[in-house]
């Protein structure tokens, strides 16, 4: 995986599969990202902020920034791409599950067998920190002092949200 910063120019000039941008007339960052052997592209708003990117295998990696998310998938062939309502403060994964920990929800999206939703759990004020606990719960420390905790199994308190822009790619 090779991820560079490249220039305006350089964005629109390229060919490569644009993962997700932010509002052209406002972007002021472009990048490039190698993953296997395809080239990816992928540009945001702020200087001020750098994307997370992950990789859990060098067939699976996750790229995020403000409220763009992205899963490349080599192993399925495929690009999943979505984006949320709040931004995105950290990604990691836990087994097959990859977790975004956005400002006012965490969201859950199962990487095996060709994931087409993702689960989206709703808090009421913004994430100030958090940490993955037993038994696969996710703890939350919210700005108001309050403490929430997430069962990522648990289909009670979570929204369904199919992933409506998956793109099939070639190896």
């Amino acid at each position: 995986m090779n991820y560079t910063r490249i220039s305006e120019e350089q964005y629109y000039k390229s060919s490569a599969l644009e993962l997700f941008a932010g509002t052209d007339k406002y972007n002021k960052c472009y990048a490039t990202i190698v993953v296997g052997n395809n080239v990816y592209k992928f540009a945001w708003e702020s200087d001020l902020i750098s994307p997370i990117i992950r990789e859990q295998t060098s067939e699976l990696v996750v790229i995020s920034v403000d409220q763009s998310f992205c899963v490349i998938h080599l192993k399925d062939n495929l690009v999943l791409r979505c984006s949320f309502d709040t931004n995105i403060i950290d990604v990691f994964f836990k087994d097959m599950c990859c977790i975004g920990i956005c400002e006012m929800s965490v969201v859950v999206l199962k990487l095996a067998n060709k994931a087409n939703y993702y689960k989206e759990y709703h808090v009421d004020d913004i994430i100030s920190d958090y940490q993955m606990g037993r038994n696969e719960i996710i703890e939350l420390r919210l700005l108001d002092g309050s403490l929430k905790t997430i069962d990522f199994h648990n289909n009670d308190f979570c929204v369904l949200k199919q992933i409506k822009d998956v793109v099939n790619i070639d190896n």
